[in-house]
């Protein structure tokens, strides 16, 4: 599969996301440098949101872990909420409070 610059992927065994920097092609292979600068093989890469996609289709449930590595995923979860006004943070938990997400449950 052929990512372009600034696509999110996920590395393959890590389930880590990253961002293409650079796309260079060597003797007819292509590399890509992610935001980590490491260069990967296309082989070893895949969409972001096709691990997602794949436990929807299955009816499985989501955890933390399918949108990234958990405490990042959870900092920027904080993050985000903490920058909210009154109104917005208001309507975040009716979301929240009318979602299927298990609140109760493991996050990993």
């Amino acid at each position: 599969m052929i990512y372009e610059k600034g696509q999110y992927v996920r590395v393959e065994g890590t389930n880590e996301l990253k961002i293409i920097k650079e796309v260079v092609i060597v003797s007819e292979k292509t590399l890509y440098v992610c935001c980590d600068d490491v260069w990967y093989d296309g082989n070893n890469l895949y969409p972001h949101d096709m691990k997602i996609e794949i436990k929807n289709s299955l009816n499985e449930e989501l955890s933390f872990s399918d949108f990234g590595e958990p405490k990042k995923v959870l900092n920027d979860l904080v993050d985000y909420v903490s920058k909210m006004d009154e109104k917005d943070f208001n309507s975040f938990l009716q979301t929240i409070k009318s979602s299927d997400i298990d609140l109760e449950g493991p996050l990993i």
